[in-house]
């Protein structure tokens, strides 16, 4: 293992790591969101550790490490889209809930600038 591969991990993860707290800290990522990004950002200055325990499960395994190190990041991503998808699932019935819950509100109370029927005037006019 080439000790500028341990550095450039290193530096990356930090910077990345740095990122994720400052967009955080500023309200841009919910609570959520945040560990997710910084446990792969954790993974990310893990690489080096990563990469020796690919070798050697590689060895036992009688395969190759860029397979075991290719299987964990794609399990991890895998893990961030279900739950991304869970969200944006429970966004989607709340946006559902919201629209039925104005149509309902629209079709109790008429709209401001509607013609009444008993007078023919506007409810705009008659608030005048």
């Amino acid at each position: 293992m080439n000790i500028a591969h341990v550095v450039f991990a290193t530096i990356l993860g930090l910077i990345f790591l740095i990122t994720i707290r400052n967009l955080s800290v500023h309200g841009k990522l919910t609570m959520r969101y945040t560990l997710g990004w910084l446990l792969i950002g954790f993974f990310m200055l893990g690489y080096p550790i990563l990469l020796l325990v690919s070798q050697r499960l590689g060895r036992i395994l009688d395969v190759q490490p860029s397979v075991i190190l290719l299987g964990v990041p794609l399990i991890i991503v895998g893990v961030v889209c279900i739950q991304l998808s869970i969200t944006v699932s429970g966004l989607t019935e709340q946006v559902r809930t919201l629209g039925e819950m104005v149509a309902h509100l629209n079709s109790i109370a008429p709209a401001k600038g509607q013609k009444t029927e008993v007078s023919g005037s506007t409810e705009a006019d008659s608030q005048c």
